[in-house]
């Protein structure tokens, strides 16, 4: 196991700027947060975490939060695909109850209130909202081109057809003159 990567600021002769704070367990702090589907903006934002452009100097400076990052962001990349499905699988049976207070109540959630919960909310039933519908729409399709730009090998579309089970480039053909192309047509028209 590597052992933990401090910087030790009385021996490294700084220009301007205060001394980094960078350690491998911070690098792993921050990755968990990533896996958990938080953007580096969000994670700079939060008082415990270096701010978003600290991040992006160590990303560039530390092979070991470089490589972690990757792994971090690819576990996310899945994380979103599955929030796809589960999105799409969670979408309310038709059935949304209007509250007085404008609300909107999925059936499931009516279901746990108690009957004077009910009777307060005045709850009226509707059917499924063009709203409701659209925003999971868009919540899908932001996971799928998130994802799809985050780790396009696995969720990106293709642009190339691979054909070697290596992942090499093939050699690409010599150019044929037109006198060995024309001998080539003379002597496939006299097999004919």
């Amino acid at each position: 196991m590597k052992k933990s990567q401090t910087t030790d600021v009385t021996t490294l002769e700084r220009g301007r700027g205060r001394p980094t704070d960078y350690s491998d367990e911070l690098a792993d702090a921050i990755c968990e947060r990533i896996i958990t589907g938080l953007s580096v903006r969000k994670i700079g934002d939060m008082d415990d975490m270096p701010c978003e452009d600290t991040i992006y100097t160590w990303l560039s400076k530390y092979e070991y939060f470089s490589e972690k990052y990757e792994k971090a962001c690819q576990h996310r990349t899945t994380k979103f695909m599955e929030e796809c499905v589960d999105l799409a699988d969670t979408l309310p049976d038709g059935v949304m109850f209007l509250g007085l207070d404008g609300r909107l109540y999925e059936r499931i959630e009516v279901l746990q209130l108690t009957v004077q919960e009910r009777a307060e909310a005045c709850l009226v039933a509707i059917g499924l909202t063009t709203e409701l519908i659209n925003k999971r729409k868009l919540q899908i399709d932001t996971r799928l081109k998130a994802a799809a730009r985050m780790h396009r090998s696995k969720w990106g579309d293709r642009s190339e057809v691979d054909l070697t089970s290596k992942g090499e480039k093939l050699p690409t053909a010599a150019p044929v003159s037109p006198e060995l192309l024309a001998e080539a047509m003379r002597q496939f028209k006299g097999s004919l």
